[in-house]
Parts: structure tokens; sequence; C-alpha cells
């Protein structure tokens, strides 16, 4: 005979909570990347996808707009950052499991 396992009330309702918390993120980056683009339809039609991402040009009196300068500078302070940090947290890591005194 099978055995059926009865499932524990908080396993359920945790499970639940979860489920909800993921559909919930993945409700909002939809949310956001509409919102995104609903409100920069204007530029992209004006300034074209392009040219707006290759252009180094922010010139507010002859709207002339680029955003080249704005990803270098977030890429190179990613980069710089992931370059401090990956070594921390890895010595971290190895500290933490291999030579700190369990308790």
């Amino acid at each position: 005979m099978r055995r059926t396992a009865r499932r524990n009330p908080a396993d359920f309702l945790f499970s639940s909570i979860t489920a909800v918390a993921s559909f919930s993120v993945i409700l909002v980056l939809i949310g956001v990347i509409y919102v995104l683009i609903s409100e920069s339809s204007l530029a992209i039609h004006k300034f074209g996808v392009i040219n707006f991402l290759r252009s180094t040009d922010w010139d507010p009196v002859k709207e002339s707009f680029g955003a080249l300068t704005n990803i270098y500078g977030t890429f190179l302070t990613t980069v710089l950052s992931l370059l401090f940090a990956i070594p921390v947290a890895l010595g971290i890591a190895i500290f933490v499991t291999e030579i700190a005194p369990s308790f």
C-alpha cells in the first residue's frame, strides 16, 4: 500500500509565500521594463537607439544627447569594484571555511 505523507502546514505556508514573492519580483521587473520603454519612447524616436548608445555628445542647448560616456563610466566602475570585491570575498570565504575555528 502506498503511504500518503501529511504535509506540514508551515512548509506549505513557506512555499506559498516564496512562490508569491518570486512571481512578484518577475512582475515588478516586467513593470519596470514597460515604464522605461514607454517613458523613453519620445527620445528613442527622436535620437534613435543606436545613435544614442554610440554618441558621446551631451549638449542640452543643441538637444544632442548620447550615452556612451555614461555606459563606459558605469562599466569601468563595475569592473574596478569587482577587481577589489572578488579577492576579498574569496579570502573571507576561505578563512571562514578553512582557517577560522568552528564553535
